[in-house]
C-alpha cells in the first residue's frame, strides 16, 4: 500500500494562514506478490509541522470518497455460552398439525451460517473462535472478513439448509406423507424472495397439515412474503408464512419444477407446488452496516459521544449514575444508507463506492496544544450493535479524505 498526502505546493504553506487543506490518498495497488487481495484504509504519514499550536485550529472533512470491500451484511451469531461459531439467531419451524385428532409436532432447527470459501480454512484467515471461547462475544479478531456474507444465494442456502433438516426430522416421525421440504427462492429478474411449498402441506391424508414459520429476525430479510404475527421469542414461530393457492393458480410449479424460472404451462391441477412470493422487495432491509466512521490517534479532536445500542430491559436496568456514554476522538461519523428501494437498492457486489460531500461543514474543535507533525487515518465500518470493523479497500482501489484545518476567531 503506498501513502501520500500533500501535493507539493502544500510543503510552502505558511502556518499562519486562516486555512490549511490536507489532502490523503490511501492506495491499495494491485500486488502479484501478495496473496492478500484487500488493505485496510489506514494512512499514515511523518510531515513538518502542519500546525504550530493545535488548539487554535479547529477542523472539518471537506469530503471522502473510498472505493471498499463491503459485505452486503455481517451475519450476526449467537454470543453467551455458545460453544458453535456458525450458530445463528435465525430460526425456522416446522408445525405438524393432524386435525383429526389434533395432535401438533414442532421440528425447529437454527440457520448455521456458511462462510464463503475463501475466508477460511487457511493459516492466514483461520476459523474464528466460538463466543464461549471469546467472553461470551462473536469473535471479528482471528478473521474479520469470515462473518460478511458477499452474496444472496449463501442466505438462501442457509435457510434451505435448516429447511431440509426439519423435513428430514418430520419425514422420519410421518413417513412419505409429504413428499419435499420448503424451499426459499430468490429471482434474479423481479429481486423479490419466494418460499416454494408443496401443495400437500395445506392438507394431505387424514387431514395432516404442516405449517412453515420463521423467527422474526430472519423475516426482515423476506419481508413481505404475506405471514401471520404471532409474537415475538417463540422459538421461531414468530412469523407464520400463509400457504395458500391464488385465485386461477398462477401461484404454482408442477412437480419437479421447483427451481424453474417460470411457471409452466399447463398446469397440474392440484399444483405440486405453491409459490408464496413477497409483495415488495424487502434488501433494502438487509443490511446492518449503519455508520462510517473515520478515527485519527494523531490529530488532537475534541472527543465526542458516541451512540450505544439501548434496549428497554437494559435501560430499565440501568442505574441513574451511569448515563455516561462512552467518548471517542472522531474525524468524521456519517450514517451509511442505501437509499429507497426504488431509488438504490442494496448492492450485491461485495465493491462498493462510498462518497460524502456535505452541503454544510461540521467544524471539531482541535485541543492540544502540542505542533501536528504528523497524520494517522483509520476509517471503520459500523454495525447495528456498535461494533467498528475496518474497511477495506480491494486491489487496485483507493480512497481520499479532504482535511480542513481553520483557525478560531
Amino acid at each position: 500500500m503506498s501513502n501520500f498526502g500533500l501535493h507539493n505546493k502544500t510543503q510552502q504553506l505558511q502556518t499562519d494562514h486562516e486555512h490549511i487543506y490536507y489532502n490523503i490518498r490511501i492506495d491499495n495497488p494491485q500486488n502479484a506478490t501478495t496473496n492478500e487481495p484487500t488493505a485496510r484504509a489506514v494512512y499514515n504519514k511523518q510531515t513538518r509541522g502542519i500546525l504550530p499550536k493545535q488548539s487554535d485550529y479547529e477542523m472539518a472533512v471537506e469530503a471522502f470518497n473510498i472505493r471498499a470491500e463491503m459485505p452486503i451484511f455481517v451475519c450476526p451469531i449467537v454470543g453467551g455460552t455458545n460453544t458453535i461459531r456458525d450458530l445463528t439467531p435465525y430460526k425456522i419451524n416446522y408445525r405438524y398439525q393432524n386435525s383429526g385428532t389434533g395432535v401438533t409436532t414442532d421440528y425447529k432447527e437454527d440457520l448455521l451460517f456458511i462462510p464463503d470459501a475463501y475466508a477460511s480454512g487457511s493459516p492466514a484467515r483461520p476459523f474464528p473462535k466460538s463466543p464461549n471461547e471469546n467472553n461470551g462475544l462473536q469473535d471479528f479478531n482471528t478473521n474479520p472478513t469470515y462473518y460478511n456474507v458477499n452474496s444472496i444465494r449463501r442466505v438462501v442456502q442457509m435457510f434451505n439448509d435448516a429447511s431440509l433438516r426439519c423435513f428430514n426430522r418430520l419425514n422420519a416421525d410421518h413417513p412419505g406423507v409429504f413428499p419435499s421440504q420448503a424451499y426459499l427462492r430468490f429471482d434474479t429478474v423481479t429481486k423479490l424472495f419466494s418460499i416454494v411449498a408443496p401443495y400437500s402441506y395445506l392438507g394431505s391424508g387424514a387431514f395432516e397439515k404442516i405449517f412453515i414459520s420463521v423467527d422474526a429476525l430472519f423475516y426482515k430479510y423476506i419481508d413481505s412474503i404475506p405471514a401471520i404475527f404471532n409474537g415475538y421469542d417463540l422459538a421461531g414461530r414468530d412469523y407464520e408464512i400463509e400457504i395458500v393457492q391464488k385465485l386461477g393458480g398462477d401461484a404454482a410449479w408442477a412437480l419437479g419444477n421447483h427451481y424453474a424460472g417460470a411457471v409452466p404451462v399447463p398446469q397440474t391441477q392440484p399444483p405440486a407446488y405453491l409459490i408464496m412470493e413477497q409483495e415488495d422487495c424487502s434488501r433494502h432491509l438487509w443490511s446492518n452496516i449503519k455508520q462510517i466512521l473515520i478515527t485519527s490517534a494523531s490529530i488532537a479532536v475534541r472527543s465526542e459521544y458516541m451512540p450505544f445500542r439501548q434496549t428497554p430491559d437494559a435501560f430499565v436496568q440501568r442505574e441513574a449514575n451511569a448515563f455516561n456514554q462512552e467518548t471517542q476522538s472522531v474525524v468524521c461519523y456519517v450514517d451509511y444508507g442505501y437509499g429507497t428501494p426504488t431509488e438504490m437498492p442494496i448492492q450485491t457486489t461485495v465493491h462498493r463506492d462510498i462518497v460524502y460531500s456535505p452541503r454544510y461543514y461540521k467544524y471539531t474543535d482541535l485541543v492540544s496544544n502540542d505542533p501536528l507533525k504528523n497524520i494517522n487515518i483509520e476509517m471503520f465500518y459500523v454495525l447495528a450493535d456498535g461494533r467498528a470493523l475496518p474497511i477495506r479497500i480491494p486491489s487496485d482501489g483507493s480512497a481520499t479524505l479532504n482535511l480542513m484545518f481553520r483557525r478560531k476567531n
